[in-house]
């Protein structure tokens, strides 16, 4: 497992450094904000021992850290092999976002000159942003779910992409609550609506936001608050 944290790291950091950013990893799971963000975003499948965090390259002893992958054993062994079998999970988009600057996830996947111009010979520069289509709506998504382990945030991405037709900009966790009494976890998202071909009017908005509830309910059954 050290081979692979050594291998990953040695290969990313050269890259990263010359953005002034570079790779850690953290054996234990830290209690940040940031980290327990990225943490609920994936299945609980596997026995964690490392979280590959993103910091930056600064004298600060302790500088501010965003996780954006895990590497661990799977919890079986091949019963004809005396041998461990070790994962490693990087989420790229998440690590571009934060070394280059990039706000809305949705330039990721643009076709648009000016966004590919800026990223031209695989140097990573400061994303230098362009007006999209104004204006943009703010809507907060709370709600219970009823098991906290196998809630996936990717999945959450998933249904608002398809819900909104591609125009949220940002999803935001706000808020992870955990009741006294029930011991009911509620979590709480701030959605960014915006479209990037065309303006957006607050009745579409909220009309999507209505349909993101109700796709919720149907298809993570959670409770809404």
């Amino acid at each position: 497992m050290q081979f692979l944290v050594e291998g990953l790291t040695g290969t990313l950091n050269p890259l990263l450094q010359a953005a002034g950013f570079q790779l850690g990893c953290i054996a234990d799971e830290p209690p940040s904000a940031e980290l327990s963000a990225f943490m609920t975003s994936e299945p609980q499948l596997y026995k964690r021992k490392y979280l590959i965090a993103l910091k930056l390259a600064t004298p600060d002893p302790e500088p501010k850290s965003c996780c954006v992958g895990t590497i661990g054993l799977v919890p079986w062994r091949l019963t004809s092999l005396d041998q461990e079998i070790v994962y490693a999970s990087l989420n790229l988009d998440l690590l571009a976002m934060h070394v280059c600057g990039i706000h809305d996830w949705r330039m990721l996947w643009t076709s648009d000159e000016r966004f590919l111009h800026q990223f031209s010979g695989g140097n990573l520069e400061r994303f230098k942003s362009f007006s999209l289509y104004p204006p943009s709506y703010v809507h907060d998504l709370s709600f219970w779910v009823p098991e906290p382990e196998r809630f996936s945030e990717a999945q959450l991405h998933t249904i608002v992409r398809h819900v909104s037709c591609e125009s949220v900009v940002s999803i935001q966790l706000l808020d992870r609550f955990q009741h006294p009494e029930t011991a009911q976890t509620s979590l709480c998202y701030r959605l960014t609506y915006q479209s990037c071909d065309k303006a957006l009017t607050g009745q579409q908005a909220a009309a999507m936001q209505m349909k993101l509830r109700e796709e919720m309910v149907r298809s993570v059954h959670v409770t809404l608050r």
